[in-house]
């Protein structure tokens, strides 16, 4: 029995994009409630207890699709692998900036669902949590779908993003910033090094939020 590898790709990219689109949904209702809470408070009947409602399921939904996303971009990228000509996953300039994002999505993907997992229940009950959670999630985003967007030019289709570079005048075929043979370890070092000073700047800053609301008391 064979596969066409070309058509389980697909599956895979279906699969993240829509479980990552899903996570980002999510989170953005959770930023409507939050905003919401603070400036309307429980002002609007109706829409309010569907806000609330729509908030509360989103919470676990968030590492759900999160969790599908990572393995469906984890996937994506083995498959990808296979279809891309050989002699040019290392030399190609605009395989290499698709690798690039992909791994920058996929990192702070995984951040998120640590991240998430840490806390549980209380990963949205202070301001700077929230900040982490949205911050993440947003960037993971929109590394995913530029990810996509490269994708679909490397397999000669038009990218819904496609005027976008044009507007901001890049070209996805340049090597982005670093030569080629330095991309694969300035991403792993800037990515650890990012990963650990996310996590060691929100420690300080729950501290931080925790000592000035016992002071305020």
């Amino acid at each position: 029995m064979t596969f066409d590898m070309r058509a389980v790709h697909s599956v895979t990219i279906e699969l993240h994009g829509g479980m990552l689109t899903l996570a980002f949904i999510c989170i953005a209702i959770k930023v409507i409630d939050m905003l919401w809470g603070r400036f309307l408070g429980e002002k609007g009947g109706f829409l309010r207890r569907v806000l609330l409602k729509a908030s509360e399921y989103s919470s676990p939904t968030i590492l759900l699709a999160a969790i599908g996303g990572v393995v469906g971009l984890l996937l994506s990228a083995y498959t990808g692998s296979s279809l891309v000509p050989e002699g040019t996953l290392q030399t190609s300039s605009i395989t290499l900036n698709k690798v690039m994002v992909t791994v920058a999505a996929t990192e702070l993907w995984m951040l998120l669902i640590a991240f998430n997992l840490t806390y549980g229940d209380e990963s949205w009950d202070t301001r700077n949590r929230s900040l982490m959670m949205v911050s993440t999630g947003g960037l993971g985003y929109f590394f995913s779908i530029t990810g996509g967007s490269i994708g679909g030019t490397m397999a000669g289709k038009v990218s819904i993003m496609e005027p976008l570079w044009e507007f901001l005048g890049v070209d996805l075929h340049a090597s982005w910033i670093f030569p080629p043979e330095l991309l694969y370890v300035i991403v792993a070092v800037v990515s650890i090094i990012g990963v650990l000073l996310v996590i060691y700047s929100s420690k300080i800053l729950d501290i931080v939020s925790i000592r000035h609301r016992t002071s305020n008391k």
